[in-house]
């Protein structure tokens, strides 16, 4: 069996659902980023380098959580 998406379908999409305490946290840490000395560009640096370390969190967790959910499908649940 094999999963093809075709992500050019309009009716494609991926919703990422965020928990109240992941804004509350988002919210925290850009409100305390906006107090420290920093550039313009040493600011969205920061930023950047944040987003991508949660998009590397995410990654992992939702291909965890897929890979467990499978092998229940393959008798991995025993």
């Amino acid at each position: 069996m094999s999963l093809h998406i075709n992500y050019s379908d309009p009716d494609c999409a991926i919703e990422i659902e965020r928990s109240k305490e992941f804004i509350h946290l988002a919210t925290e840490l850009g409100n305390y980023n906006q107090d420290l000395p920093l550039t313009n560009y040493q600011n969205d640096e920061l930023i950047r380098l944040t987003v991508e370390q949660v998009k590397e969190a995410e990654a992992f967790k939702h291909g965890l959580k897929m890979g467990l959910y499978n092998g229940k499908g393959f008798g991995g649940d025993q």
